[in-house]
């Protein structure tokens, strides 16, 4: 088994923004949410409105719990490549 991280581009995870296929950004980490979306205990609303982007800074403000980052770790898929990574 491999350790490589799987690298994805800004363009690929914009791609995956619509209910069958919810991927996002969190920290430069990649996340597939699809399953996700039906637990969220705020809805998965939200979510939808951020799939294809980067929800770090709505994450962060909100102030998810421990637990919320534990489920979170679970849902990554890869990493958005450097270049693509806000400087």
């Amino acid at each position: 088994m491999s350790d490589e991280v799987k690298q994805y581009s800004l363009e690929e995870i914009k791609e995956h923004n619509t209910a069958e296929s919810v991927w996002c950004i969190y920290k430069n980490g990649v996340y597939d949410i699809t399953h996700y979306i039906d637990e969220h205990p705020g809805g998965g609303e939200q979510l939808l409105d951020a799939a294809g982007g980067d929800l770090t800074a709505e994450f962060d403000d909100f102030g998810h719990s421990d637990n919320a980052l534990q489920i979170l770790k679970k849902l990554k898929i890869g990493e958005l490549r450097m270049e693509d990574r806000v400087k």
